[in-house]
Protein backbone atom coordinates (compact mmCIF):
# COMPACT_ATOMS: atom_id res chain seq x y z
CA UNK A 1 0.00 0.00 0.00
CA UNK A 2 1.21 3.28 -0.94
CA UNK A 3 2.37 5.48 1.58
CA UNK A 4 0.56 9.41 2.09
CA UNK A 5 1.19 11.40 -0.83
CA UNK A 6 3.00 14.84 -0.09
CA UNK A 7 0.05 17.53 0.69
CA UNK A 8 1.79 20.09 -1.93
CA UNK A 9 0.00 19.92 -4.52
CA UNK A 10 1.91 21.38 -7.13
CA UNK A 11 4.42 18.68 -6.90
CA UNK A 12 1.71 16.08 -7.92
CA UNK A 13 -0.58 18.02 -9.97
CA UNK A 14 0.13 18.84 -13.71
CA UNK A 15 -2.13 18.92 -17.28
CA UNK A 16 -3.06 16.49 -19.41
CA UNK A 17 -0.54 17.35 -22.62
CA UNK A 18 0.15 14.49 -24.48
CA UNK A 19 -1.76 11.52 -25.91
CA UNK A 20 -0.07 9.23 -23.43
CA UNK A 21 -1.28 10.98 -21.02
CA UNK A 22 -4.84 10.08 -22.73
CA UNK A 23 -4.02 6.44 -23.06
CA UNK A 24 -3.07 6.43 -18.89
CA UNK A 25 -6.30 8.04 -18.01
CA UNK A 26 -8.49 6.00 -19.90
CA UNK A 27 -7.01 2.91 -18.66
CA UNK A 28 -7.15 4.63 -15.02
CA UNK A 29 -11.08 5.61 -15.52
CA UNK A 30 -11.49 1.74 -16.76
CA UNK A 31 -10.18 0.28 -13.38
CA UNK A 32 -11.33 2.83 -10.98
CA UNK A 33 -14.72 2.52 -12.36
CA UNK A 34 -14.44 -0.94 -12.69
CA UNK A 35 -15.81 -0.51 -16.27
CA UNK A 36 -14.08 -4.13 -17.60
CA UNK A 37 -17.57 -5.60 -18.18
CA UNK A 38 -19.93 -2.33 -18.02
CA UNK A 39 -20.92 -2.44 -22.17
CA UNK A 40 -21.52 1.49 -22.03
CA UNK A 41 -18.23 2.20 -19.80
CA UNK A 42 -16.52 0.10 -22.35
CA UNK A 43 -17.64 2.08 -25.57
CA UNK A 44 -16.48 4.93 -23.68
CA UNK A 45 -13.21 3.99 -23.15
CA UNK A 46 -12.87 2.67 -26.88
CA UNK A 47 -13.68 6.37 -27.74
CA UNK A 48 -11.50 7.74 -25.58
CA UNK A 49 -8.26 5.18 -26.75
CA UNK A 50 -9.47 6.37 -30.36
CA UNK A 51 -9.31 9.89 -29.34
CA UNK A 52 -5.58 9.43 -27.59
CA UNK A 53 -4.24 8.22 -31.09
CA UNK A 54 -5.69 11.19 -32.81
CA UNK A 55 -4.32 13.64 -30.89
CA UNK A 56 -1.05 15.06 -30.84
CA UNK A 57 -0.07 17.06 -28.01
CA UNK A 58 -0.56 20.28 -30.04
CA UNK A 59 -4.35 19.78 -30.62
CA UNK A 60 -5.03 18.45 -27.15
CA UNK A 61 -3.80 21.96 -25.77
CA UNK A 62 -5.77 23.87 -28.85
CA UNK A 63 -8.85 21.74 -27.14
CA UNK A 64 -8.81 23.74 -23.42
CA UNK A 65 -11.95 26.01 -24.86
CA UNK A 66 -13.87 22.77 -24.43
CA UNK A 67 -11.95 19.85 -22.17
CA UNK A 68 -9.23 20.10 -20.22
CA UNK A 69 -7.74 17.61 -17.69
CA UNK A 70 -5.52 17.67 -14.87
CA UNK A 71 -4.05 14.39 -12.97
CA UNK A 72 -2.10 13.47 -9.92
CA UNK A 73 1.56 11.73 -10.42
CA UNK A 74 3.09 9.44 -7.84
CA UNK A 75 6.46 8.36 -9.19
CA UNK A 76 6.13 9.11 -12.75
CA UNK A 77 2.68 7.24 -12.69
CA UNK A 78 -0.80 9.32 -13.40
CA UNK A 79 -2.79 7.61 -10.72
CA UNK A 80 -5.75 10.80 -10.46
CA UNK A 81 -7.80 12.06 -12.59
CA UNK A 82 -10.28 15.31 -12.81
CA UNK A 83 -11.99 16.45 -16.22
CA UNK A 84 -13.32 19.82 -16.78
CA UNK A 85 -15.38 19.57 -19.57
CA UNK A 86 -17.05 22.82 -20.88
CA UNK A 87 -20.28 24.19 -22.26
CA UNK A 88 -20.49 27.08 -24.84
CA UNK A 89 -23.17 26.36 -27.01
CA UNK A 90 -26.18 28.11 -24.77
CA UNK A 91 -26.45 31.79 -23.63
CA UNK A 92 -25.10 30.61 -19.92
CA UNK A 93 -21.66 29.14 -20.19
CA UNK A 94 -21.20 25.96 -17.89
CA UNK A 95 -18.53 23.53 -17.09
CA UNK A 96 -19.08 20.08 -15.81
CA UNK A 97 -16.20 18.20 -13.41
CA UNK A 98 -16.01 14.80 -14.57
CA UNK A 99 -13.93 11.29 -14.48
CA UNK A 100 -13.24 11.99 -10.64
CA UNK A 101 -10.94 8.82 -10.47
CA UNK A 102 -7.75 7.53 -8.15
CA UNK A 103 -6.24 4.25 -9.04
CA UNK A 104 -7.43 1.45 -6.19
CA UNK A 105 -3.95 1.24 -4.58
CA UNK A 106 -4.42 5.04 -3.63
CA UNK A 107 -7.79 5.43 -2.93
CA UNK A 108 -8.49 7.24 0.73
CA UNK A 109 -5.00 9.52 0.56
CA UNK A 110 -7.18 12.20 -0.34
CA UNK A 111 -6.06 13.16 -3.68
CA UNK A 112 -9.98 13.13 -5.47
CA UNK A 113 -10.34 16.05 -2.32
CA UNK A 114 -6.54 17.12 -3.53
CA UNK A 115 -8.18 17.64 -7.27
CA UNK A 116 -11.33 18.90 -6.30
CA UNK A 117 -9.59 21.83 -4.49
CA UNK A 118 -7.36 22.05 -7.32
CA UNK A 119 -9.50 22.57 -10.01
CA UNK A 120 -12.23 24.76 -8.01
CA UNK A 121 -9.64 27.16 -7.14
CA UNK A 122 -8.52 26.80 -10.40
CA UNK A 123 -12.41 28.07 -11.89
CA UNK A 124 -12.76 30.75 -9.36
CA UNK A 125 -10.33 32.49 -11.59
CA UNK A 126 -11.77 31.73 -14.55
CA UNK A 127 -14.52 33.49 -16.17
CA UNK A 128 -17.86 32.64 -14.45
CA UNK A 129 -19.97 29.53 -15.62
CA UNK A 130 -22.34 27.33 -13.71
CA UNK A 131 -20.42 24.38 -12.18
CA UNK A 132 -21.96 21.28 -12.29
CA UNK A 133 -20.80 17.53 -11.89
CA UNK A 134 -22.81 14.10 -11.63
CA UNK A 135 -21.72 11.62 -8.81
CA UNK A 136 -22.73 7.93 -8.19
CA UNK A 137 -25.97 7.85 -5.95
CA UNK A 138 -24.66 5.48 -3.59
CA UNK A 139 -21.70 7.23 -3.15
CA UNK A 140 -21.86 9.39 -0.20
CA UNK A 141 -18.32 10.02 0.52
CA UNK A 142 -18.17 11.76 -2.49
CA UNK A 143 -21.68 13.69 -2.08
CA UNK A 144 -20.10 14.20 1.30
CA UNK A 145 -17.08 15.99 -0.14
CA UNK A 146 -18.77 17.98 -3.34
CA UNK A 147 -21.62 19.12 -0.46
CA UNK A 148 -18.59 20.51 1.78
CA UNK A 149 -17.48 22.63 -1.59
CA UNK A 150 -20.58 24.14 -2.02
CA UNK A 151 -22.22 21.69 -4.77
CA UNK A 152 -26.14 21.20 -4.00
CA UNK A 153 -28.27 18.20 -4.87
CA UNK A 154 -30.54 19.18 -7.85
CA UNK A 155 -32.11 15.70 -9.39
CA UNK A 156 -31.04 12.08 -9.20
CA UNK A 157 -31.88 9.95 -13.09
CA UNK A 158 -31.70 5.95 -13.54
CA UNK A 159 -29.75 5.05 -16.29
CA UNK A 160 -31.04 1.81 -17.61
CA UNK A 161 -29.85 -0.30 -20.26
CA UNK A 162 -31.83 -3.17 -22.87
CA UNK A 163 -29.54 -5.36 -25.22
CA UNK A 164 -31.96 -7.92 -27.97
CA UNK A 165 -29.19 -10.45 -27.52
CA UNK A 166 -28.90 -10.86 -23.49
CA UNK A 167 -32.88 -10.22 -23.30
CA UNK A 168 -33.27 -13.39 -26.18
CA UNK A 169 -30.98 -15.58 -24.43
CA UNK A 170 -32.48 -14.84 -20.66
CA UNK A 171 -35.57 -13.53 -20.41
CA UNK A 172 -38.44 -15.58 -19.38
CA UNK A 173 -42.25 -16.09 -20.59
CA UNK A 174 -44.10 -13.59 -19.05
CA UNK A 175 -47.89 -12.84 -19.34
CA UNK A 176 -49.28 -11.47 -22.48
CA UNK A 177 -49.50 -7.75 -22.54
CA UNK A 178 -52.24 -6.02 -24.66
CA UNK A 179 -51.14 -3.47 -27.09
CA UNK A 180 -54.35 -2.66 -28.82
CA UNK A 181 -54.26 0.76 -26.53
CA UNK A 182 -50.77 1.94 -28.54
CA UNK A 183 -51.16 3.81 -31.09
CA UNK A 184 -49.58 6.34 -33.44
CA UNK A 185 -48.60 9.56 -31.57
CA UNK A 186 -51.07 12.23 -32.75
CA UNK A 187 -50.83 16.03 -33.35
CA UNK A 188 -52.99 16.52 -30.51
CA UNK A 189 -50.68 14.64 -28.49
CA UNK A 190 -47.40 17.21 -28.53
CA UNK A 191 -48.83 19.87 -25.67
CA UNK A 192 -49.04 17.25 -22.97
CA UNK A 193 -45.70 15.27 -24.44
CA UNK A 194 -43.73 18.68 -24.47
CA UNK A 195 -45.02 19.62 -20.80
CA UNK A 196 -43.93 16.14 -19.76
CA UNK A 197 -40.56 15.85 -21.57
CA UNK A 198 -40.00 19.34 -19.34
CA UNK A 199 -40.50 17.68 -16.07
CA UNK A 200 -38.77 14.32 -17.13
CA UNK A 201 -35.62 16.36 -18.81
CA UNK A 202 -35.16 19.44 -16.87
CA UNK A 203 -33.84 22.17 -18.91
CA UNK A 204 -31.34 23.19 -16.13
CA UNK A 205 -28.95 19.82 -17.19
CA UNK A 206 -30.69 19.26 -20.79
CA UNK A 207 -27.48 21.22 -22.31
CA UNK A 208 -25.25 17.74 -20.97
CA UNK A 209 -26.82 15.52 -23.61
CA UNK A 210 -27.24 18.78 -26.10
CA UNK A 211 -31.00 17.52 -26.30
CA UNK A 212 -33.58 19.26 -28.83
CA UNK A 213 -36.62 18.82 -28.39
CA UNK A 214 -37.88 20.60 -30.98
CA UNK A 215 -36.96 17.83 -33.58
CA UNK A 216 -39.84 15.43 -31.63
CA UNK A 217 -42.65 18.25 -32.70
CA UNK A 218 -45.27 17.17 -35.08
CA UNK A 219 -44.44 20.37 -37.30
CA UNK A 220 -40.56 19.98 -37.05
CA UNK A 221 -40.61 18.88 -40.75
CA UNK A 222 -40.97 22.42 -40.88
CA UNK A 223 -37.61 23.60 -40.28
CA UNK A 224 -34.63 22.24 -43.16
CA UNK A 225 -32.52 22.06 -39.94
CA UNK A 226 -34.40 19.05 -38.33
CA UNK A 227 -35.03 16.98 -41.72
CA UNK A 228 -31.82 14.67 -41.43
CA UNK A 229 -32.74 14.05 -37.75
CA UNK A 230 -36.86 13.50 -38.31
CA UNK A 231 -36.12 9.77 -40.32
CA UNK A 232 -34.42 8.59 -36.75
CA UNK A 233 -37.65 9.40 -34.72
CA UNK A 234 -40.12 7.54 -33.75
CA UNK A 235 -43.05 8.42 -31.76
CA UNK A 236 -46.06 5.83 -30.38
CA UNK A 237 -48.69 6.98 -27.56
CA UNK A 238 -50.53 4.98 -25.44
CA UNK A 239 -54.70 5.83 -24.82
CA UNK A 240 -56.30 3.60 -22.40
CA UNK A 241 -59.87 4.86 -22.39
CA UNK A 242 -59.25 7.65 -24.81
CA UNK A 243 -57.17 9.60 -22.75
CA UNK A 244 -53.35 10.05 -23.28
CA UNK A 245 -51.44 8.10 -20.86
CA UNK A 246 -48.03 8.81 -22.33
CA UNK A 247 -45.95 8.79 -25.08
CA UNK A 248 -42.70 6.93 -26.16
CA UNK A 249 -40.01 8.25 -28.83
CA UNK A 250 -37.49 5.66 -30.44
CA UNK A 251 -34.41 7.21 -31.48
CA UNK A 252 -32.14 5.51 -33.62
CA UNK A 253 -28.39 7.11 -33.54
CA UNK A 254 -24.89 6.42 -34.91
CA UNK A 255 -23.45 5.91 -31.50
CA UNK A 256 -23.37 2.48 -29.87
CA UNK A 257 -27.15 2.25 -28.49
CA UNK A 258 -30.57 3.68 -29.67
CA UNK A 259 -31.88 6.62 -27.24
CA UNK A 260 -35.27 5.79 -25.52
CA UNK A 261 -37.37 8.92 -24.00
CA UNK A 262 -40.48 7.94 -22.11
CA UNK A 263 -42.64 11.10 -21.25
CA UNK A 264 -45.15 10.10 -18.58
CA UNK A 265 -47.30 11.87 -16.25
CA UNK A 266 -46.13 11.21 -12.48
CA UNK A 267 -49.24 9.26 -11.00
CA UNK A 268 -50.30 5.40 -9.59
CA UNK A 269 -50.32 4.28 -13.38
CA UNK A 270 -47.13 5.15 -14.63
CA UNK A 271 -44.77 1.68 -14.01
CA UNK A 272 -47.81 0.14 -16.20
CA UNK A 273 -47.86 2.74 -19.00
CA UNK A 274 -43.91 2.70 -18.94
CA UNK A 275 -44.03 -0.94 -19.48
CA UNK A 276 -46.55 -1.17 -22.21
CA UNK A 277 -44.58 1.19 -24.68
CA UNK A 278 -41.51 -0.25 -23.87
CA UNK A 279 -42.82 -3.66 -24.54
CA UNK A 280 -44.48 -2.63 -27.42
CA UNK A 281 -41.51 -1.17 -29.02
CA UNK A 282 -39.56 -4.34 -28.10
CA UNK A 283 -41.87 -7.27 -29.53
CA UNK A 284 -44.10 -4.69 -32.02
CA UNK A 285 -40.98 -2.58 -33.75
CA UNK A 286 -38.20 -5.19 -32.63
CA UNK A 287 -35.29 -2.82 -32.40
CA UNK A 288 -31.68 -4.79 -32.96
CA UNK A 289 -29.65 -2.61 -31.29
CA UNK A 290 -28.89 -1.89 -27.81
CA UNK A 291 -30.70 0.41 -26.31
CA UNK A 292 -30.39 3.15 -23.86
CA UNK A 293 -33.12 4.98 -21.10
CA UNK A 294 -32.49 7.61 -18.83
CA UNK A 295 -35.16 8.25 -16.32
CA UNK A 296 -36.05 9.87 -12.92
CA UNK A 297 -34.73 7.72 -10.55
CA UNK A 298 -37.35 5.84 -8.55
CA UNK A 299 -39.62 6.55 -11.17
CA UNK A 300 -41.18 3.57 -13.00
CA UNK A 301 -38.62 1.60 -11.68
CA UNK A 302 -41.13 -2.09 -11.87
CA UNK A 303 -42.45 -1.38 -15.51
CA UNK A 304 -38.98 -0.69 -16.67
CA UNK A 305 -37.34 -3.67 -15.41
CA UNK A 306 -40.77 -5.85 -16.75
CA UNK A 307 -39.97 -4.90 -20.18
CA UNK A 308 -36.35 -5.99 -19.71
CA UNK A 309 -34.46 -3.00 -19.19
CA UNK A 310 -31.66 -3.49 -16.35
CA UNK A 311 -30.11 -0.51 -13.99
CA UNK A 312 -26.92 0.54 -15.30
CA UNK A 313 -26.05 3.42 -13.14
CA UNK A 314 -28.12 5.83 -10.87
CA UNK A 315 -26.72 9.68 -10.36
CA UNK A 316 -27.26 12.70 -8.57
CA UNK A 317 -26.58 16.10 -10.38
CA UNK A 318 -24.87 18.58 -8.21
CA UNK A 319 -24.60 22.18 -8.37
CA UNK A 320 -22.32 24.52 -7.45
CA UNK A 321 -24.09 27.45 -5.39
CA UNK A 322 -20.74 29.00 -3.16
CA UNK A 323 -18.29 27.60 -0.88
CA UNK A 324 -18.97 26.89 2.76
CA UNK A 325 -16.92 28.70 4.94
Amino acid sequence: MPSPTSPNQSEHIRRVESPADLLAVADLIEVAFDLKHDPEGQVVIRQMRRVAHQRTPATIRALRSSTEGFVWVENDEIVGNITLMHFHKSSKPRTLIANVAVAPDYQGLGIATALTDYVMHYLHNKPKAEIWLQVRSDNAQAIHIYSKYGFKFEHAIAQWRYSPTVHALFSESTEATSFHHVTRRRISDWAEQSAWLNVIYPENTRWYQNLNFAAFSPWAWLNPANWIELPNLQHIALRPKGYLAGVLTWQQTATSADQIFLALPQSTNEDDSAEVLLRYLIEHLKPTRDLHLEYPAGRATRGIQNAGFVLARSLDWMRFEKLQP
